[in-house]
């Protein structure tokens, strides 16, 4: 696991980070065979469909990393149904 910053004082509109960083990310997913990068912030749509696009890695926001967790620990009915909404809101 790897740990890459970036301050900014606004999140790129297209991919949340610069496109510096997005090459970074690249270029390191590559390196590392990485499958999945997760980000510890709110993603937008459109942000995570382009750095998916960019980099051809699944991209997660931290709300969705919740969200599967919770969906793999939900064993009753009602909880399933819990998480189903709390995803199809997201």
């Amino acid at each position: 696991m790897t740990k890459i910053v970036q301050n900014r004082s606004l999140p790129d509109k297209t991919f949340y980070v610069g496109k510096g960083k997005v090459d970074e990310l690249l270029n390191l997913s590559r390196e590392t065979k990485a499958d999945l990068i997760i980000f510890d912030d709110e993603l937008t749509p459109t942000q995570q469909r382009n750095l998916e696009e960019k980099i051809r890695v699944k991209i997660i926001d931290r709300t969705q990393l919740i969200l599967d967790i919770f969906a793999k620990r939900a064993y009753s009915a009602a909880g399933k149904l819990q998480v189903e909404l709390a995803q199809l809101t997201y």
